[in-house]
């Protein structure tokens, strides 16, 4: 599970795309990225009802997508230092799935810096 100090609200959501945040689009994800001064990174997962119209299945998609950022955020150290907002975009999306392209997105990111 995500720790609340990684997670971001819904003012800073709205902060966060007032902004101009950079993006990286997969298959099923995009990923918003900006880069912040803290030692921890901090994620909102999103998924418009257009995905799915039941919440149970839309809440499973998000513990899904943050379980998945967590595991990553302890392997690779360089994604310290941004704020992330996860789009998804498709409804079956499984925990091995989302994790394999969160991966590939995260790496475009580094290769980006």
């Amino acid at each position: 599970m995500l720790k609340k100090r990684n997670r971001l609200t819904k003012k800073e959501i709205e902060f966060f795309f007032k902004s101009h945040p950079l993006k990286v689009t997969g298959k099923n994800l995009t990923l918003f990225y900006k880069k912040k001064e803290s030692k921890f990174s901090r994620l909102a997962v999103v998924i418009s009802k257009k995905t799915s119209k039941k919440a149970v299945v839309r809440k499973k998609i998000k513990r899904r997508c943050r379980e998945a950022f967590a595991l990553i955020n302890q392997e690779i150290p360089l994604i310290k230092n941004f704020d992330y907002i996860l789009i998804v975009r498709k409804e079956k999306l499984n925990f091995k799935n989302c994790t394999q392209e969160l991966n590939q997105l995260i790496k475009l990111i580094i290769k980006n810096q």
